[in-house]
C-alpha cells in the first residue's frame, strides 16, 4: 500500500480499480482476525453499502 501510495496516489496516475485485489485481501484478513467480534458486523454492512453504491452507479451511467 505504502509504495502505491507513494508512487501512484500522490502523483495521480492511479487506477481506481488498480488496488481492488489487495483491499479484498485485506479486508478478508481483517475480517478473520475480527471474527466473532461485533466488528465483524460492520463489516458485512459496509460491504452490503458498497456493493449497493456500485449498483447504483452502473444504473445511473445506463
Amino acid at each position: 500500500f505504502c509504495r502505491w501510495y507513494s508512487e501512484k496516489f500522490v502523483k495521480g496516475q492511479w487506477d481506481k480499480e488498480e488496488c481492488v485485489a489487495e483491499w479484498n485481501k485485506y479486508r478478508e484478513c481483517l475480517s478473520e482476525n475480527l471474527n466473532g467480534k461485533i466488528l465483524t458486523r460492520m463489516l458485512e454492512v459496509d460491504s452490503e453499502l458498497i456493493q449497493t453504491k456500485q449498483a447504483d452507479s452502473k444504473e445511473s451511467s445506463r
